[in-house]
């Protein structure tokens, strides 16, 4: 029986380290996280994933809440959160390596964790570390229970899907959850949907608007408990894949949030242009960092996918055109593995968390005990001044080259990976799809679960022109995207 060539199973490079790319002893983290992983699914049988599939979870959601509560247990849902506002301090890129081997097992429960980081990665990247401190310390005391409090980010409404994924998009969406400023804070009432994990969340990180008709010009984000008075949950949608993570409708009836509940709205900031290149720098921050996880994920499938055909067609191998198939399934895994990893070197090390990219900051972090993190630079950085400080110094270091990388680089792992993915599931149906064996029933549930990696986080077509914006047109010029040009 033919293998895959343990070498190509490698997440990352050693190289990486030479060139000065990663601190020392980052590469062994994410390795941990991958090893995890592989614990973790050790102790959950695949025909067990492969049940969730046919679960209604809107009549029964136990099966599913039963893994995401050992998911806390384990400590996972705080364990890459921020040391110093009482998180495990796991470096974020070491996230790289936990998709990785979660993907290959299942999508629908990569994403129980991966919304959650989404979300609260949002809460990180607008500095608003008071918010990120009191929803990790009721995060942790759910761990120790064993008991489950997640976030999720509700951010799309039923007429802003993709329109929400651009700054240049944003200013045409047609949203309609309103932000109303009262005494203490907003009043919220509106609309989202396909908002993942939201029917066992305990909290929610959500966007608002105090102008519905210039949504860029008057954007909040904002974060509830999910009980607060006016929060309802609509239907959960029946979805193509990823059953095990449902998403659903949610609704807010003037729903008040306070101020100190506020991460990012106009009042923040002194003049218009900083709150407008702020905003502008979450969106592309978030997208950026999340779609290369999205591409991360399509690559672990990738690998599980070549794990299947290798062990399903071994009376077959010695015949040229199997072979010329195998390598395809060969080719795309380590082009996608490749481009995967290079989008999260370019993200990490250039965006928001670059300065934990610095081999000082790597070490000193990982050698001063987490209490004393929380004293100091903890209480420092849950400041207002702080908050502002970190703000100003994001918005004025950020260079148009770093920017564009960023950016571009995040809409080119999510697009080529999904789609390599998706080519390699279909080729991997046509060879072996025939068998009602469990491997073939797997096969099946990775190819639905693989096309909502191309749709979600901005479908792939709208990747596309990022990557032709961010790599190749220039908005100096008359080149733009979102707009066809019509000859007299």
């Amino acid at each position: 029986m033919s293998s895959l060539h343990s070498d190509l199973l490698f997440h990352y490079s050693i190289q990486q380290t030479k060139k000065g790319r990663l601190p020392a002893g980052l590469l062994k983290e994410i390795n941990d996280a991958g090893n995890l992983a592989s614990f973790l699914f050790q102790q959950i049988d695949r025909r067990q994933i492969l049940a969730l599939d046919k679960i209604d979870l809107s009549a029964d959601s136990s099966p599913l809440v039963s893994i995401a509560c050992e998911f806390s247990r384990q400590g996972l849902y705080s364990k890459w959160l921020p040391a110093f506002a009482g998180g495990g301090g796991g470096h974020p890129l070491a996230f790289f390596g936990l998709n990785m081997e979660m993907g290959a097992h299942c999508l629908g429960l990569s994403n129980l964790l991966g919304a959650h980081y989404v979300a609260l990665g949002l809460v990180s990247a607008t500095q608003s570390f008071s918010i990120l401190k009191k929803i990790i310390t009721e995060i942790k005391l759910a761990e120790s229970k064993g008991e489950l409090c997640s976030a999720a980010l509700a951010i799309t409404e039923p007429s802003a899907g993709s329109d929400m994924e651009d700054v240049e998009l944003i200013k045409k969406a047609s949203v309609i959850t309103k932000a109303e400023k009262v005494k203490g804070g907003y009043r919220i009432t509106g609309q989202k949907i396909f908002i993942s994990n939201s029917s066992f969340s305990s909290w929610l990180i959500g966007s608002a608007f105090t102008d519905c008709k210039d949504p860029q010009r008057s954007l909040i984000i904002f974060a509830i408990r999910t009980k607060t008075e006016g929060v309802s949950l609509g239907r959960i949608e029946k979805k193509l894949g990823q059953n095990a993570s449902p998403a659903s409708v949610l609704f807010f009836d003037n729903v008040f949030v306070s101020d100190a509940d506020i991460c990012f709205s106009r009042e923040h900031f002194e003049h218009e242009e900083d709150y407008l290149k702020n905003g502008e720098l979450l969106l592309n921050d978030l997208l950026s960092l999340s779609r290369a996880g999205v591409g991360c994920l399509a690559t672990a499938a990738q690998k599980r996918i070549l794990e299947i055909v290798l062990q399903k067609t071994k009376a077959d191998q010695d015949f040229e055109w199997m072979q010329a198939k195998i390598a395809l399934l060969v080719q795309n895994f380590v082009v996608s593995k490749t481009v995967a990893w290079e989008g999260h070197v370019e993200c990490y090390s250039r965006g928001p968390y670059r300065d934990l990219q610095r081999p000082l900051v790597y070490k000193l972090l990982k050698s001063l005990p987490i209490p004393l993190q929380m004293i100091f630079p903890g209480r420092l950085l849950c400041s207002p001044f702080v908050r502002k400080s970190l703000r100003d110094d994001r918005r004025k270091k950020l260079t148009t080259a770093n920017e564009k990388m960023i950016f571009g680089w995040g809409s080119l792992v999510k697009g080529y990976c999904s789609d390599r993915a998706m080519e390699s599931a279909r080729i991997a149906l046509e060879l072996i799809g025939h068998e009602k064996s469990d491997e073939g029933l797997e096969l099946e549930k990775i190819l639905r679960d693989l096309k909502l990696l191309q749709i979600y986080e901005g479908t792939n077509e709208l990747n596309l022109l990022m990557c032709f914006k961010n790599f190749t047109g220039d908005k100096n010029t008359s080149q733009e995207i979102f707009r066809e040009k019509i000859n007299a």
